[in-house]
C-alpha cells in the first residue's frame, strides 16, 4: 500500500504593534488539514481572529479559522481539524488579527522563507476580507483552557528560583519514563505537546528531577535552530509545562519572549525559560 505523505510545518508568530508571542503547527494529510495555535501576552481584548491568507491580489486566498478567546491572563489557544487544505502553498502567512470593523494584524507567521509578500500586502488583503463582519462574532473555543496564575511582578532569574520551579525529587521517574508518559493524564492546555514526546528523543537541558524534556527543531529563520519543551509529572498527570530557547544572559532575549527569564542549564548552555501551570 502506498503511504500518504504528511506535510507538517511549525511557524513562529511575530508580534505586530504589540508584545505578543506564539507559534503555530500546520499539518496536511489526505487533502485535509489540522492547525494548532498557541499565543501569550496577547493584547487586552476579548477575541482575536485567526486566518490563513495570501497577500498577492484582490482575490487572495483566505481560510478563516475562527475566533480565539483571549483569557484574563492574555493567552489563547486554537485547534482546528479536518480543514479543506489540499496544500499550504496557496497561503503566504497565518495571522492573528483584531476583528471587524477595524482589522489589524497582531501576530504574523510567514509560511515561506523569504516571505512571498509584505506585511503591508497582508494588511490590505485582511481589510478586503473583513470589509463586512463574519457570522461567528461569538467565539466557541475548541479547548477548555484553565487560566494559569498571573506571573510575578518582578521575575527572579536566579539558580535558587530555578530549583524552586523544578521541584520533585521524590517524583522523579525511572529511565523508561518516556514510555510511561503515554499513560499519564494530559490536561487540554498541554495535550498538543504530547506529540513531541511521542516522536522526539528525550534530553536533559537542566538538572531538574521530575521533568522530562525533548528538543524541538524550529523553522529556518527562527531565533534558534531548536527549542526545548518540557513537562512535569505530579502523581499520574502533567501539572506544568516549560518552554526554553538557548541564549546568552548578556544578550537581550529574542523579540516575543516577554515573561521568560534566563536560567543556566547543563554543559554551560543557558536558556530563556518560561514555566506555565497546566
Amino acid at each position: 500500500m502506498r503511504s500518504t505523505p504528511l506535510t507538517r510545518q511549525y511557524v513562529m508568530l511575530r508580534p505586530v504593534g504589540c508584545h505578543a508571542a506564539g507559534f503555530a503547527r500546520l499539518e496536511v494529510c489526505r487533502n485535509r488539514g489540522l492547525v494548532t495555535v498557541h499565543a501569550s501576552s496577547l493584547p487586552d481584548c476579548d477575541t482575536l481572529r485567526t486566518v490563513l491568507l495570501s497577500g498577492h491580489s484582490p482575490d487572495s486566498a483566505v481560510l478563516d479559522l475562527g475566533l480565539i478567546t483571549v483569557t484574563p491572563s492574555r493567552m489563547g489557544t486554537l485547534h482546528r481539524e479536518n480543514l479543506p487544505l489540499t496544500a499550504l502553498q496557496g497561503y503566504d502567512a497565518i495571522l492573528l488579527t483584531s476583528d471587524w470593523p477595524d482589522p489589524q494584524i497582531r501576530l504574523c507567521g510567514f509560511l515561506s522563507k523569504p516571505p512571498r509578500c509584505t506585511l503591508w500586502q497582508l494588511q490590505e488583503a485582511l481589510r478586503r476580507y473583513l470589509t463586512v463582519p463574519c457570522g461567528d462574532m461569538t467565539p466557541t473555543p475548541s479547548l477548555d483552557i484553565p487560566d494559569p496564575p498571573a506571573p510575578p511582578l518582578e521575575p527572579v532569574p536566579t539558580r535558587a528560583a530555578l530549583m524552586i520551579d523544578f521541584p520533585g525529587e521524590e517524583e522523579a521517574l525511572p529511565s523508561d519514563s518516556m514510555l510511561r508518559l503515554h499513560d499519564l493524564r494530559w490536561p487540554d492546555s498541554v495535550t498538543d505537546l504530547r506529540e513531541y514526546f511521542d516522536t522526539l528523543t528525550p534530553c536533559a537541558p537542566f538538572e531538574a528531577p521530575g521533568w522530562r524534556f525533548v528538543r524541538v527543531p524550529l523553522k529556518a529563520g527562527s531565533p534558534s535552530e531548536y527549542g526545548m519543551v518540557g513537562v512535569h509529572v505530579s502523581g499520574h498527570a502533567i501539572d506544568r509545562a516549560a518552554y526554553a530557547l538557548p541564549g546568552r544572559q548578556d544578550v537581550l532575549p529574542p523579540g516575543g519572549l516577554q515573561g521568560y527569564s534566563w536560567q543556566p542549564g547543563r554543559d554551560g548552555q543557558g536558556y530563556w525559560l518560561l514555566i506555565q501551570e497546566a
